[in-house]
Formats: structure tokens, C-alpha cells, sequence
């Protein structure tokens, strides 16, 4: 008689089996016979593949990119930084992970837009102390003890001995799903960037926990240019399932990467982190500590995964908090803004006439020229016409008598 307990396990062996003979990817259904099959699921990974590379080419843009960089871990597997062709950009660190083109900014007349999650506004400070920008932060979770935990309406407020003007604040965010929206104000950065004083933004910067994800939506729809007036934009992704957890989340992130390479800024640096969750008790694991650190095993086993789809166009999904500095190295031609608007219309329509003027005179010039070939072309043909005639009567000569002659003079 078989034992209870071995049969259970046979019974639950079977039901694994036909679960794993029901799994399919990606629409494809894989059956028991070729469940053992390593070439039937080599075939549905390059279909995937294939798929994700032409959906997302921004994102496959970006990825080969750094796979074409010089990367390499700092310290233990938790970070890693990766080196572009920086000709033209001096790159520095504003704080831990982010970084900017030094001697791409005008000291005292720079302006920034900051946004953050964090109470951290270093990023902000050591822009106005070192740089002398000024500019606006918005942050939901900054703190002020001299301030209200709720400002009224679109309220700001400053730190002792700072112009940075910041805001209780934060970017919108990427709605799907039924998801309930963010607990705190927002303001999109094509709005915050009419409460600057100059056109130009010399740095904007976007850490705020998947409102990149809403950014080219927002843009898209106020003004299609804002990337054209940004010099420098300083942006951490979060791409783990946690925060980009849908295909929606991936599209617009494509779009964000199309926008920002329309608008002429390039990739200057890349920094890989862990987004503290190498700090954080997860079920039974503690926190990665001592030598363990270290391990490439290790932090591959633990670490938030990304989407699949994303994971498939051949993304950088090793460590989840991306910083990217993204800089123009060619400055964006500018119009004059003191112009009145009537005079550049007024100057188009200018232009427009001046080139009508220029093809009439063409025109002019080649109608004569017809006239002047016509005119030689008829009196060649009269000359050939004349000479033929010529030709026909030819000289004939005749002997006449005296008495002829004579007649022929009388006549």
C-alpha cells in the first residue's frame, strides 16, 4: 500500500507539471513537449525581443548607449558608475549622485527647477552657494519648523540665508489602473518654469518616484519645446516593478527619452544605485552588510526586478535608481524676444515677397532669353531659305549675234 505522504507528492509533482505545461510568454503557449525544449524557448525570447526593440526604441537607444560606456562597480555592487565621451562637459557632483557640466554653467545668471521626494535639498543649496543660481524647489516632504505641515494654496517659503525659493510641492504622477493619486499638491514643471525670471533653464532636475512617468504627457500636451530651453537635465529613473509596473509606465518613459533626444541634450553620465534596498528588512532578510556587500551573486538574488518588457529591449536593470545627466553641448538658437510679434510676421512676410520678387526677375530674364533665341532662330531660317533660292539660278551662258544684242538694248 502507498503511503499517504507519497502520494500527496506524486499528486502535487503532476499538478506542477501540467502548470508549467499551461505557462505561456508573451501569447506563445509552451506544451509538454517542449517543455524540455532549451530551442522552443530560445525562439519566444528573440520574438520578445524583437517586439520590445521595435516598441521602445528610445528605451533601446539608451541601453546601447551604456552598454557602450566604460561601467564599473564602486565599492561593492550596490553602485556603479558609467563613463561617456565628455568632450565639451566638466562634469562635478552637485551631491552623493548627481552630477552636472560645470563650465556649462553661467555663475550668477543661472535659474534651476528642482524636484525631489526626499527631505534632502542639498542639490538645491549647493547649486545657489557654489554656482549663485537661483531658482525653485518643490519637495512635499521638505520640512521647515518655522512653517505650517499644510501651506495654503500655492504658498512658498525660503531657508535662513537662502533665495532658492521652495514649494510644499510635488510632479504630478502617472495615473492607471484605479490607482489613488499622490497625497500632496502638484505642479507640473511647464508650469513652475512661467515663475522664472528668464526663459532659459539652466538645470532642471527630476528625483520624485515615478513622476518621471508623467513628464512627457505633460509636456506634450502645455508646450512641445520645453526640452529645447533646458541646458542640463538631471534625472534618477525608478525602474523597478514597484514603480514602473505597467507597459503604460514603460511608453511614456520611451516618450520622455524621444523628447529628450529631439531636443539635442546628450547623455553625460550614468550612476547606478541600489534605492535602499540594500538597507531594508525584506521578509526574512536582513539588511546587506560586511563582505556580503561585495557580492554580485548576492545583490542579483535580492534586488527588485523590472518589468519584463522592459527587461527585453536589453535595459540596464541590475540597480533600480538611475541617475542620468542628460546636457547641451550646442547651445539652442534663440529668437529675439523683444520683438514685437506683428514685426516677426511683418519680417516673414518680408522675406516671402523678396523671394516672389526674385523669381519673377528669373522668370523675366528666362522669357527673354526664349525671345532672343526665337529671333535667331528666324532669321536663320530666312538666311538658309535666301541661300537656297541663290543656289537655284545658276549662270548660264549664251552666245548672241550682233542684231540680238542690238534688240536686247533697245528693250
Amino acid at each position: 500500500m502507498v503511503p499517504l505522504s507519497l502520494l500527496t507528492i506524486a499528486l502535487c509533482a503532476s499538478s506542477a507539471d501540467a502548470l508549467r505545461g499551461r505557462a505561456t510568454k508573451s501569447g506563445t503557449r509552451i506544451t509538454h513537449k517542449h517543455r524540455n525544449s532549451r530551442k522552443r524557448k530560445a525562439f519566444t525570447a528573440v520574438v520578445n525581443h524583437e517586439w520590445a526593440k521595435e516598441s521602445f526604441p528610445a528605451v533601446v537607444k539608451l541601453s546601447e548607449t551604456i552598454k557602450n560606456a566604460t561601467c564599473k562597480h564602486e565599492g561593492d555592487a550596490w553602485t556603479k558608475q558609467c563613463y561617456f565621451n565628455t568632450t565639451g562637459c566638466k562634469l562635478s557632483r552637485v551631491e552623493e549622485h548627481k552630477s552636472i557640466c560645470t563650465n556649462l554653467i553661467d555663475k550668477n545668471q543661472c535659474q534651476f527647477m528642482s524636484y525631489a521626494i526626499t527631505k534632502d535639498h542639498s542639490f538645491d543649496m549647493n547649486l545657489e552657494n557654489d554656482y549663485g543660481c537661483k531658482g525653485i524647489a518643490l519637495n512635499p516632504s521638505i520640512s521647515n519648523p518655522d512653517i505650517p505641515d499644510e501651506l495654503p494654496g500655492n504658498a512658498t517659503f525660503h531657508f535662513p540665508g537662502s533665495n532658492v525659493t521652495f514649494k510644499k510641492m510635488g510632479a504630478p504622477v502617472l495615473m492607471i489602473g484605479g490607482k489613488a493619486g499622490p497625497n500632496f499638491k502638484v505642479q507640473a514643471p511647464t508650469e513652475t518654469r512661467k515663475e522664472l525670471k528668464e526663459d532659459r533653464i539652466s538645470v532642471l532636475k527630476m528625483d520624485c518616484m515615478g513622476c518621471e512617468y508623467a513628464l512627457a504627457s505633460t509636456i506634450l500636451k502645455d508646450d512641445p519645446k520645453f526640452f529645447h530651453k533646458v541646458d542640463q537635465f538631471a534625472l534618477r529613473a525608478h525602474v523597478d516593478e514597484h514603480v514602473m509596473s505597467s507597459q503604460e509606465h514603460l511608453h511614456e518613459y520611451n516618450r520622455l527619452l524621444q523628447l529628450i533626444d529631439e531636443a539635442g541634450l546628450k547623455l553625460m553620465d550614468a550612476r547606478f544605485t541600489s534605492c535602499g534596498e540594500d538597507k531594508e528588512w525584506k521578509k526574512f532578510r536582513p539588511p546587506i552588510m560586511g563582505p556580503a556587500r561585495k557580492s554580485l551573486f548576492i545583490q542579483s538574488r535580492v534586488h527588485e526586478k523590472c518589468l519584463p518588457e522592459l527587461t527585453e529591449t536589453g535595459y540596464e536593470c541590475s540597480l533600480n535608481c538611475q541617475n542620468f545627466l542628460f546636457a547641451r553641448l550646442t547651445p539652442e538658437p534663440q529668437e529675439d524676444e523683444n520683438k514685437n510679434p506683428l514685426e516677426k510676421i511683418g519680417e516673414k512676410i518680408g522675406e516671402k515677397v523678396e523671394k516672389f520678387k526674385e523669381e519673377l526677375e528669373k522668370a523675366d530674364e528666362a522669357k527673354k532669353l526664349k525671345e532672343e533665341l526665337e529671333k535667331a532662330d528666324e532669321a536663320k531660317k530666312l538666311k538658309d531659305k535666301n541661300q537656297s533660292k541663290t543656289e537655284e539660278v545658276l549662270p548660264v551662258t549664251v552666245q548672241v549675234g550682233k542684231e540680238d544684242q542690238l534688240k536686247i538694248e533697245k528693250k
